[in-house]
């Protein structure tokens, strides 16, 4: 019954006015504390709000629907935690480690996924991530020195992917480009900090673990066309766990993954730029998302964000504090700029198919009115 609706929205603080018909006013304003990855509610949000406006209930009945919808579980705590473990191990295995390095990947994604369940309250993000960060890198060299691990190289790789905030900041610079600089610009500010603070954690740990003999190396990396489509196909279902997709389309999002990480080292194979085998691989998987959706009848991102998981550039961010500590200062910028390749393919590729979108729903919207 309202006749206007105002929003505003940032990643820290939501607004939102309403006008009824009689004149009077409603407004209101939420804090956001905290940001997750969380598909399968943001999935149970869109349907439910689908299903309002289909049925246009009355208030009580759609503060009952808005409850039963906040209540929803998918998965439990411990299969997280599992999916943590496993999404560590096979990114270690994916980024050229053995299956030695992957058990090791295993254990400190384990630990990892146990951290995030504790609810630190007086304690901010950033700081958990610095936190985090020292314990996973300090883990990863005692499960070398323990003669789990082979390279502690491929094992904190894996480990920082579940830390890292690439795909934040894919979707900062996305946001800038599409006119929403506030956002944006906050966006880009927390992912910053986040990638910092995940490398001083990370470089605090090979400071001190440096001195009990396992040094840090950057081998090269042989790639496997077959072996690697398989690890990526299984990282991007351990990370759609994480993220919490619905187990009904939980291989979808997989296989999109895979798929995605194929056209990734296809085009590598060839000789192409890391921006263009970045884009290109983002252009397929935000095709794959679109089509998905409407199939599935699911927002794009649920299948848009595991599938870039492969290609995020984790590993290029952690050379590149290791060339910091280890006085290479040669590679430094040299991996630097492999990050920021990757990071601008993947949202150059993306976006490009999203501004397709939008004009072709935008079209429909105008012949519909006509």
């Amino acid at each position: 019954g309202s006749a206007h609706v105002e929003t505003f929205v940032i990643s820290t603080l939501i607004m939102a006015s309403v006008r009824m018909k009689d004149g009077s006013y409603s407004s209101l304003m939420r804090r956001v504390y905290d940001n997750v990855n969380n598909m399968s509610m943001l999935e149970n949000f869109n349907s439910l709000s689908r299903r309002i406006c289909a049925e246009k209930p009355d208030f009580d009945t759609a503060q009952q629907m808005l409850r039963e919808t906040k209540n929803k579980r998918i998965y439990s705590k411990w299969l997280t935690v599992l999916s943590s473990a496993l999404g560590a191990g096979s990114s270690a295995i994916l980024f050229g480690g053995s299956w030695r390095d992957g058990l090791a990947g295993g254990i400190v994604g384990l630990v990892l996924g146990l951290l995030f369940l504790f609810k630190l309250e007086n304690i901010t993000a950033l700081a958990k991530t610095l936190i985090y960060s020292f314990i996973a890198g300090n883990i990863s060299y005692l499960t070398v020195l323990a003669r789990i691990g082979e390279n502690v190289d491929m094992v904190m790789i894996g480990s920082i992917m579940l830390l890292i905030p690439g795909l934040a900041f894919g979707n900062a610079l996305r946001d800038l480009l599409c006119g929403d600089i506030m956002t944006g610009m906050l966006k880009t500010v927390q992912s910053c900090l986040t990638a910092a603070l995940v490398a001083c954690g990370y470089t605090g740990a090979m400071l001190i673990m440096n001195r009990f003999g396992v040094e840090s190396g950057l081998p090269a990396i042989e790639y496997n066309f077959v072996i690697g489509i398989l690890t990526a196909l299984v990282v991007t279902l351990s990370f759609s766990a994480v993220f919490r997709v619905r187990p009904k389309v939980l291989w979808v999002a997989a296989l999109g993954g895979g798929a995605a990480y194929g056209i990734y080292i296809l085009f590598g194979f060839i000789g192409a730029p890391l921006f263009v085998c970045a884009f290109t691989c983002s252009l397929f998987a935000a095709i794959y998302a679109e089509v998905c959706a409407r199939l599935c009848k699911v927002p794009a991102i649920v299948f848009l964000t595991p599938s870039i998981i492969p290609v995020v550039p984790g590993r290029y961010l952690y050379y590149t504090m290791s060339s910091l500590v280890n006085g290479n200062n040669g590679m430094i910028f040299e991996y630097a700029s492999k990050t920021l390749s990757i990071s601008a393919g993947i949202v150059v590729g993306s976006i490009f198919v999203m501004v397709i979108m939008t004009v072709k729903n935008h079209l429909s919207t105008r012949n519909e009115l006509k």
